[in-house]
């Protein structure tokens, strides 16, 4: 899918290196994917700030241990959609922007991708960890960090 263009002017000028945003449908989910690729911080940010800006009204918000790290889930427009977040590099994956941060202290080279999927649909946690280690996996395999 196409960026909007607030999103594409929000990443376009603070380091992205690739920004990627899809549709999907995977065993009765629906919803959508944004990745968004960087070695520099200022193209990261709290992804619920999307979500509020997009007029999107936040209802909830909690964490999940998945097999590959902490993820956070927010529950959206009162219980009708979830959004799930995590920032990731290789086979890291950290649940907030602040430690994202800290690791850029320590190795400034490293790239991260935000992660953010909002699907159309209340999920169990077991459904939501699946999903998490799916789309972990392509996002270890695309970029190249494992």
């Amino acid at each position: 899918m196409p960026l909007t263009v607030s999103e594409h002017e929000l990443l376009a000028g603070r380091g992205a290196t690739l920004t990627e945003k899809y549709q999907f449908h995977r065993e009765g989910v629906r919803g959508y994917l944004l990745v968004v690729h960087s070695s520099d911080w200022r193209a990261h940010h709290a992804p619920e700030l999307c979500l509020l800006a997009q007029g999107v009204r936040i209802e909830g918000l909690r964490r999940l241990v998945g097999g590959q790290g902490e993820f956070r889930v927010l529950t959206l427009q009162a219980g009708q959609q979830l959004a799930v977040t995590w920032f990731q590099s290789g086979g890291r994956v950290v649940p907030d922007i602040s430690t994202r941060l800290w690791s850029q202290f320590w190795r400034r080279d490293e790239r991260w991708s935000l992660v953010t999927m909002v699907v159309d649909a209340p999920l169990s946690d077991a459904a939501l960890q699946q999903l998490h280690q799916a789309v972990h996996q392509v996002v270890d395999e695309f970029s190249g960090e494992s």
